[in-house]
């Protein structure tokens, strides 16, 4: 029962695989494809500096077999020994593990990532203690898949983690204060960027409600309201936030948010480091 403050008598909304991160990306799944959605800042935590404001996040891989999207959070940045300053970009070798993974024979999803966190380990020795996570959503042939991996850079071998699939739900990382305020308040800072899809119950989403979901969650993370409200993990989130849909028929497809009219429009595959 809403008692018209916007507060819900019945248990709220929770997602136990939401991370608390200064990063957002959200992934949601359903029987029409999966939909994940991330921002596009690119922000030194050291400096506190914002360097590009449409930073790519998610990337595709289409192999035989395989369509996955992986979105990328923590740093892709790294400090080498003896260097002062960031100047090593992760991404290169990341897109590049996968590319050599493409005449692989891999069971599952699981496979792929054991493989992929094997290569991994190769990485030069570095200096930062905040880790890279790569999410994995897609299809092995028409199978629907998800895992993450994390690659560290304190001297820790690179672990993959298989994920269960719940339809409508909406793992990923973010504020987990606006995201319960997102997801169970109908007033308040945050609720104008609430879509009406959160009413919808997680299994009976489709993949329409699964978009306006993302896209209102972007919405609300990006907001000069997240930053007040939720500081830490808001401050370096903003930007071109996008958004790719991958359905299990093997198209990908793409829109994202102006920053500046904050509307979504449909757009081509990015094919570099940023968003347009």
């Amino acid at each position: 029962m809403d008692y018209g403050n916007g507060c819900w008598e019945s248990e709220p909304i929770v997602d136990p695989l939401l991370t608390d991160m200064a990063t957002s990306i959200v992934r949601i799944y359903t029987a029409e494809g999966f939909v994940v959605a991330a921002d596009g800042r690119e922000y030194n935590p050291i400096t506190k500096s914002v360097g590009r404001d449409n930073c790519r996040k998610i990337f595709t891989i289409s192999q035989e077999r395989r369509r996955f999207t992986y979105a990328i959070s923590g740093t892709n940045m790294l400090t080498l020994p003896g260097q002062r300053s960031a100047s090593f970009d992760l991404l290169p070798v990341i897109h590049q593990v996968f590319t050599n993974l493409c005449d692989g024979e891999f069971e599952n999803l699981e496979d792929y990532c054991t493989a992929a966190g094997k290569a991994f380990r190769s990485l030069p020795a570095r200096q930062t203690d905040i880790p890279t996570i790569l999410y994995m959503d897609g299809y092995s042939g028409r199978t629907p898949q998800r895992a993450y991996i994390n690659i560290f850079h304190d001297g820790r071998r690179p672990e993959r983690f298989p994920e269960e699939i719940h339809a409508g739900s909406t793992p990923g990382c973010g504020s987990t204060t606006i995201f319960n305020m997102l997801a169970n308040q109908t007033r308040g800072p945050i609720a104008r960027y609430r879509s009406a899809s959160w009413n919808v119950r997680r299994n009976e989403r489709s993949l329409s409600d699964a978009i306006e979901i993302a896209k209102s969650w972007m919405n609300a993370h990006c907001s000069p309201e997240a930053i007040q409200i939720d500081p830490v993990n808001c401050m370096a989130v903003g930007g071109t936030a996008h958004l790719c849909i991958n359905r299990p028929t093997g198209e990908f497809e793409w829109m994202f948010r102006d920053p500046n009219t904050l509307e979504w429009s449909a757009c081509d595959s990015p094919s570099g480091p940023t968003i347009p």
